[in-house]
């Protein structure tokens, strides 16, 4: 990555897994769960039915994707890892969206999946794919978390790769 302006070439979300290096546990159970989650629409399903966000009560990040599995419960980071961790299992391309609001100190990790249509995303436990329309881009992804927050106004995104490696930052202008 290229350092332009004031920032330093530092990865922004460093602190969350970086999932290209996390072993799959050789848990039978585990093993034959994440294998039946074969769409990201069935992982967005599986977490809304099965886990609990607990974002609200500052509990730290789980930052393993079975610890999660096992305890069912955790923030916006556990879900979007769990998320990226069994689709790219799958072979999906994905990507996490980190974004950071304005006068609001907490960051926001979503999953995005590219399908064979297109592009779509859980927030959380919760599956988007356009109303089976799919999203072109990265651009329209962030607009409808815009639109369906307007309390919340974005300062800036960073969206990483699989390996957490930053591909775009808005707050500067990286090139990788």
């Amino acid at each position: 990555m290229e350092k332009k302006g004031n920032k330093t070439d530092e990865n922004i979300f460093s602190e969350f897994l970086t999932l290209d290096s996390y072993s799959t546990p050789s848990d039978k159970e585990f093993i034959s769960c994440i294998s039946r989650l074969d769409t990201p629409k069935k992982i967005g399903t599986y977490m809304l039915e099965n886990f609990v966000n607990y974002s609200k009560e500052g509990r730290p990040n789980v930052r393993n994707p079975y610890r999660f599995w096992k305890i069912k419960k955790g923030n916006c980071v556990d879900f979007s890892e769990f998320g990226a961790f069994v689709a790219n299992y799958h072979g999906y391309k994905v990507y996490q969206i980190g974004i950071f609001y304005e006068r609001i100190p907490e960051k926001h990790l979503i999953t995005i999946y590219v399908e064979d249509g297109g592009m779509s995303f859980t927030d959380v436990q919760y599956y988007f794919d356009n109303h089976g329309n799919w999203f072109n881009n990265f651009e329209e992804i962030k607009d409808l978390l815009c639109a369906s927050h307007p309390g919340y106004q974005i300062r800036e995104y960073t969206i990483n790769n699989y390996g957490n490696r930053t591909i775009k930052w808005s707050g500067s202008n990286y090139v990788n």
